[in-house]
């Protein structure tokens, strides 16, 4: 029972695009039995539920629309650049206070 209500609760998420990782993660977080999360992922997976063709049918049951190009439904990844300006500002503001420092040791 719980499970049916796992796998309906995934391929409602699958519907709405997100992705079926986040989505048990989702699950494993609002307290839900890990094992039966996946069990339910494996058995939506092995219906052909899960990826690009999946996405794209339950977009087109959704809209009615015509379904656009697989690269839509691809989930892109999203990396994080490292925050180069902001180190390179500290380091410069950081130099700056050490020269203001030495100077005013030496003026007083």
């Amino acid at each position: 029972m719980v499970k049916e209500e796992i796998a309906a609760g995934l391929r409602n998420a699958l519907a709405r695009g997100e992705p079926l990782e986040r989505a048990m993660r989702s699950f494993v977080n609002a307290g839900y039995n890990p094992q039966e999360v996946q069990q339910a992922a494996y058995e939506i997976s092995n219906n052909g539920e899960v990826g690009v063709t999946g996405r794209m049918q339950a977009y087109q049951t959704q809209t009615g629309e015509e379904t656009p190009e697989p690269s839509a439904f691809i989930e892109q990844e999203t990396t994080r650049k490292f925050p180069w300006k902001f180190v390179v500002i500290l380091l410069i503001f950081i130099v700056l206070l050490a020269i203001a420092g030495i100077l005013m040791f030496f003026i007083i």
